[in-house]
């Protein structure tokens, strides 16, 4: 408690030194003090100059803590007889900070700014690698697709045919217009049970983004369909009938610009 106060003294003893002084600075003396109205101005002005340097001396131990600096944690670790110079250097720190309080606060004011803002953008990417990595290990933890055999292969393949055969003008386009990344991220949806973007993304080494939109645009055609997983609440993809048909006749396909 005593080495508290004894910072706390030295804070507010730099700040009311160095502010007076930027104030007196700012004031040369020998100014003719004139009436009232200026009397109470400069009143005012050395108030002013007083509270910003509180505040700039009062920040100087969170700025420290910002670049890493255990000066404030050797004072009220170590034993007194250790921490003079440190409380010395705090003053002359409070002193100059008070004294450039305006500059001081603005400065520090943006330094915090910008950690505030690399911390934030250290989180989202944090977030975004997270979820990534819960998403693959969910697609891992989906049964591998049983093959069909016999009178249940038959009736499979008659399904994904007459898909393939109904298929509006719309999705005739979309099939014709698959690419040879959409033909892989398509047979890869045909590898398990379901499959989610980050895990589709790992096997073909594709950005996890590209795969996402392609997914979607799949979706919205009824190539595939989309739940949410119970275990990230994130999204799972499982191939339909009429995506199975367009991988069936993709090989037939002609280009959309043909069409035109």
């Amino acid at each position: 408690m005593d080495k508290v106060i004894a910072v706390a003294g030295i804070i507010l003893g730099a700040a009311l030194l160095g502010s007076v002084a930027a104030w007196l600075m700012g004031h040369p003396a020998g100014q003719e003090v004139g009436a009232t109205g200026h009397r109470r101005a400069r009143r005012y002005g050395l108030a002013t100059y007083v509270m910003v340097g509180l505040v700039a001396a009062g920040s100087v131990p969170l700025l420290l803590s910002l670049v890493r600096s255990d000066l404030v944690a050797g004072i009220f670790d170590a034993e007194w007889g250790a921490i003079y110079e440190n409380l010395v250097i705090l003053f002359g720190l409070g002193l100059v900070a008070s004294y450039s309080s305006r500059f001081f606060v603005e400065s520090s004011s943006r330094r915090i700014m910008d950690d505030v803002d690399v911390m934030r953008t250290q989180l989202k990417e944090a977030q975004a690698t997270n979820r990534a990595l819960a998403e693959y290990v969910d697609d891992r933890a989906a049964e591998p697709r049983s093959e069909a055999k016999g009178a249940a292969a038959k009736k499979q393949a008659e399904a994904h045919k007459k898909a393939a055969n109904d298929l509006s003008e719309a999705q005739q386009l979309f099939v014709q217009s698959l690419g040879y990344e959409d033909q892989a991220i398509l047979k890869a949806l045909t590898v398990r049970d379901y499959r989610t973007a980050a895990g589709i993304a790992a096997d073909l080494e594709m950005p996890r983004f590209k795969v996402t939109e392609k997914l979607d645009d799949m979706v919205e055609a009824g190539l595939a369909k989309a739940v949410e997983s119970p275990v990230t609440h994130g999204l799972r993809y499982a191939i339909q009938p009429i995506g199975w048909g367009a991988l069936a006749h993709a090989h037939k396909a002609e280009p959309v610009a043909s069409l035109i």
